[in-house]
């Protein structure tokens, strides 16, 4: 068995949750301390469940829009790095637990994942690559023109419709273009 913070059940501690919401939908990110280490253990799409209960809390008109299979492409990585730069915050004191020895820890262990060397091949393109992306879509569109991610891949990705279409994907995820199904 892994070495984990339990509760008074045995049961493992959810110590800290993170909600957000991304395109406009709420997702809540989870973390366990896990031998020593806040590792993401669970994520949640959609409106709280009440505990107890299948009513949902919190509910907002676009939470009752069905959930798409492209909404489930989420940028995990991303999201568990802003719940960590937001850490600090909030955590679950179990009973019987020293809050101010719990605290210390708690920050401890926040500082260290935050310290945490990145894995992985780093970004070949920033937010202003996407952005610029963006503009250029809308202002194609704006002015009438009917083939934006082509006016992209001349202005960008010299000439290349594949990669444009990517970045015109990767721009939607980050929101800044509207989802595909508004432009209709």
């Amino acid at each position: 068995m892994r070495e984990t913070r339990r509760d008074e059940e045995g049961r493992v501690a959810c110590v800290r949750r993170q909600g957000f919401r991304l395109h406009g939908r709420r997702v809540e990110i989870r973390f366990a301390e896990v031998e020593g280490r806040l590792v993401c253990v669970g994520l949640e799409i959609g409106p709280h469940r009440l505990s107890e209960s299948e009513s949902f809390a919190d509910v907002v008109d676009d939470d009752l829009r069905p959930l798409q299979s492209a909404e489930i492409r989420l940028p995990l990585r991303e999201l568990v790095d802003r719940a960590l730069e937001m850490g600090g915050l909030a955590f679950q004191v179990l009973p019987g637990e020293d809050i101010y020895d719990l605290g210390k820890k708690m920050h401890s262990l926040w500082t260290a994942a935050l310290a945490e060397k990145k894995t992985g091949r780093p970004r070949l393109y920033e937010r202003d690559h996407f952005e610029r992306v963006a503009r250029i879509y809308l202002e194609h569109q704006q002015s009438g023109g009917r083939a934006p991610t082509k006016a992209v891949a001349e202005q960008m990705a010299s000439g290349s419709k594949s990669t444009a279409a990517k970045w015109v994907a990767r721009a939607r995820e980050m929101e800044l273009l509207p989802p595909y199904e508004e432009e209709r």
